[in-house]
């Protein structure tokens, strides 16, 4: 155990230093720090890495097992790593799991065999094991799209009322507390506590290189003063076309404006949060029901098919996987998911950018953020035998996830410093804070699919929502009459 624990110590030395390691070289003026800050709850600056929760010091809870039922894919073992790897960002999850079951005495276990595939089987297992009372999964970190199930089958808690929960925290998405609360009921969360959370939030990469050849500088002074828009983004890709291959058309290989490929059905998508669209609204008995902006929405389908079909710069080719050419400067943009940064953007020799998703036009209030169905949300089965333990346990998780994961994970995964107030971090910030989550999102698949709208869309090269919308309205009215009964 003391041997144990002073790893425990180091490592977390060691995260630590990652977040904070340039200050001392900083050349800000003496007693200006380096670190990010942010309001606590009486108004005082404090570092992020030192931002008390509010559970007790004194929980024993005398090793009591706590399971995750979790994804049995790559990203679950960034979320609920269960060893050291030599990997900087799981080992910073794992040490994130000894931390928290030093602190509680209790024992985390994960439990991750059932991928995206496989859900289906995941969901039966859960089932069963809630209907036959056994408390056999603590938490479930379900994929997002078919995981809301379980709430309208009355299986899952109301987290507003597990102890030691604080919703209002800032390791928690507010969109989903405040979207997702049906009748004082509250069945998900998701956070800094899941790392799919910041890998799945969409954005758009631009190569510097690209931009300073055609001397488009100021990108992120444009988004600091609220002018990124679709419309801006047409004008600027639009400048670029470079026939590489000699060939007279625009195809993989030539250099473009905006590289769309086979992730054309998430890069449509992603418009639908990055414009702020809602598809419902709460009656009197604070119950979603169907109410679409018909005008805004056409008006979307019409800027993005602009943006997609009727652009000289842009190339649309879903046989290409953006993710790997970018990286060879074949785009000024191409939009992504974070987690194609780690993965396939490291060894780019360009300097490159990350920024958020454009917004409709430059009236619209800030910018918000898709995030791929691939997140985790987070839950409790009714069956919890001891909420305080699983309650302590999950709000320790998220709070020490946003003291030191997210940081590594900006620092390592997307090569920013986070102990930097630079650009890249405010704009990693404004995509952190725009995750966009509303009950037409999280129960898309239960209400008959309605968010898939741009995607059906735009693969089909079509700006006509109105005609498609007309098709499917009957439909997705029924299915979320059927859900909102199960509901109340």
């Amino acid at each position: 155990m003391k041997l144990r624990y002073t790893s425990v110590l180091l490592i977390t030395a060691m995260i630590i230093a990652v977040i904070t390691g340039c200050s001392a070289q900083s050349d800000r003026p003496a007693g200006e720090t380096d670190a990010p800050v942010i309001e606590d709850m009486g108004g005082d600056e404090t570092l992020r890495e030192n931002y008390k929760d509010n559970i007790p010091d004194n929980l024993d809870f005398e090793g009591a097992n706590v399971k995750i039922h979790g994804r049995g894919d790559g990203d679950a073992i960034l979320e609920l790593s269960s060893e050291q790897t030599g990997d900087i960002i799981e080992d910073a999850v794992y040490e994130r799991n000894r931390m928290v079951e030093e602190r509680l005495k209790v024992t985390i276990e994960a439990f991750t065999p059932y991928g995206w595939q496989n859900y289906g089987t995941a969901l039966t297992q859960i089932r069963s094991s809630i209907q036959s009372d056994d408390d056999e999964f603590q938490i479930i970190a379900g994929y997002s799209a078919p995981a809301p199930v379980l709430s309208t089958e009355k299986l899952l808690l109301n987290l507003l009322s597990v102890p030691y929960i604080e919703t209002e925290q800032p390791w928690w998405a507010q969109s989903i507390v405040n979207n997702l609360t049906l009748k004082g009921n509250l069945y998900f969360l998701c956070g800094d506590i899941a790392l799919t959370m910041l890998a799945s939030s969409y954005s758009i990469a631009i190569n510097f290189g690209i931009a300073e050849r055609y001397n488009i500088d100021g990108i992120y002074n444009t988004v600091l003063d609220g002018k990124w828009t679709i419309e801006k983004l047409y004008e600027l890709s639009s400048l670029i076309y470079e026939d590489t291959n000699g060939d007279g058309i625009i195809n993989e290989g030539d250099v473009v404006g905006l590289l769309v490929g086979s992730e054309l059905q998430n890069d449509a998508d992603s418009f639908m949060q990055g414009s702020k669209i809602t598809m419902t609204e709460r009656d009197e008995n604070d119950l979603p029901f169907l109410r679409i902006n018909a005008e805004r929405i056409s008006a979307l389908a019409e800027k993005v098919y602009r943006l997609f079909y009727e652009n000289p710069g842009a190339l649309v080719n879903t046989n290409i996987k953006a993710y790997d050419s970018f990286p060879n400067d074949t785009a000024l943009f191409t939009p992504s998911y974070l987690y194609f940064y780690y993965d396939f953007y490291k060894n780019m020799t360009s300097d490159y950018g990350i920024l958020p998703y454009p917004k409709f036009d430059e009236a619209q209030d800030g910018y918000s953020t898709r995030l791929q169905d691939g997140v985790s949300i987070w839950a409790m089965p009714v069956t919890v035998q001891n909420q305080e333990c699983v309650g302590a346990t999950m709000e320790a998780m998220a709070a020490q996830s946003y003291r030191t994961v997210t940081p590594a994970y900006f620092e390592i995964a997307l090569k920013v410093k986070y102990s930097r107030d630079d650009d890249s971090v405010r704009m990693l910030d404004l995509i952190r804070e725009g995750v966009m989550f509303n009950f037409e999102i999280v129960y898309n698949t239960q209400i008959g699919s309605p968010w898939n709208i741009m995607r059906e869309l735009m693969v089909n090269k079509s700006s006509d929502f109105a005609s498609l919308w007309a098709k499917r309205e009957q439909g997705v009215q029924k299915s979320l009459e059927k859900t909102v009964t199960d509901f109340d």
